[in-house]
């Protein structure tokens, strides 16, 4: 009988530190979860900033190609003007 009453509470021990592992491991993986979809989400923020630089920016140098080519032209009209006046 006195057998038995010393091992009565090793289940208990054995139940609560298998619950506290595997309340480890789901908090682990949450853990592991939320860095990811935060990692994904900064990436995902860096690609629309540099794709909206760039479209910005590809706008502004199709501007100035527009503006140098009415320059040019401009300069052409005027060169030809000159010729037929003189």
């Amino acid at each position: 009988m006195n057998h038995k009453r010393r091992q009565s509470g090793y289940a208990t021990v054995f139940t609560i530190a298998f619950f506290a592992a595997i309340a480890l491991a789901v908090f682990s993986l949450y853990d592991v979860g939320w860095v990811a979809s935060e990692r994904i989400h900064l990436q995902n923020t860096a690609d629309n900033t540099a794709y909206s630089t760039v479209n910005v920016q590809t706008r502004d140098l199709n501007m100035i190609a527009i503006t140098n080519r009415a320059m040019i032209a401009n300069q052409v009209v005027i060169g030809q003007y000159i010729g037929l006046v003189s």
